[in-house]
């Protein structure tokens, strides 16, 4: 496979995003000018010369992130002790909404526009099913990454959060049955 062909296949969304002609220009002007830098740095780096969409640098940026936990090589073999987050996540901090309708077009029957604004998604590879998973966070989620990074007892989580301990449990649940936290 040649180099064009192998960033369509690793870059789907960018290369759907841009179409056919902007994709040519892009790949020429990397070809030409781009040399010792990766892809992702360049297109962010030379977004605004490029004339590419303001979304484009978040866009590679979670696609970057998908592709590498999509062939994370390490087994979920080795036993815990305790509930802890799941070492394939990625939490992602964007400057645009509604990227992940575009990584994963197929999941979105009428997916919306990217539009300026913060957003956290996360990726994951599920243990169970290893299948990768890409969504915007939750705050449920982001609760339970919370007290596990950070090693808050959930009695005291729940009291900080102004909800009860059963609200903390059902999003752990939630977070053990996703593959989020193993």
């Amino acid at each position: 496979m040649d180099l064009e062909n192998d960033l369509i296949t690793k870059y789907g969304a960018c290369y759907r995003t841009l179409g056919v002609e902007k994709w040519n220009k892009v790949f020429s002007e990397y070809s030409q000018n781009g040399a010792g830098e990766d892809f992702p740095s360049f297109l962010r780096n030379q977004a605004d010369s490029l004339k590419l969409p303001g979304f484009m640098g978040d866009l590679i940026l979670v696609e970057e992130a998908y592709h590498q936990v999509r062939y994370w090589k390490e087994l979920f073999l080795d036993p815990v002790d305790s509930l802890t987050v799941n070492p394939t996540v990625q939490l992602l901090q964007l400057n645009w909404k509604n990227i992940v309708p575009l990584i994963v077009p197929e999941k979105f029957s009428n997916p919306p526009r990217p539009v300026e604004g913060e957003e956290l998604v996360m990726i994951w590879k599920n243990p169970s099913s290893q299948l990768t998973r890409i969504k915007v966070a939750s705050s449920r989620e982001l609760l339970v990454l919370k007290i596990l990074v950070e090693d808050i007892p959930r009695k005291n989580a729940a009291a900080a959060g102004n909800t009860t301990v059963g609200y903390v449990d059902i999003a752990f649940a939630g977070c053990i049955n996703s593959g989020l936290i193993i």
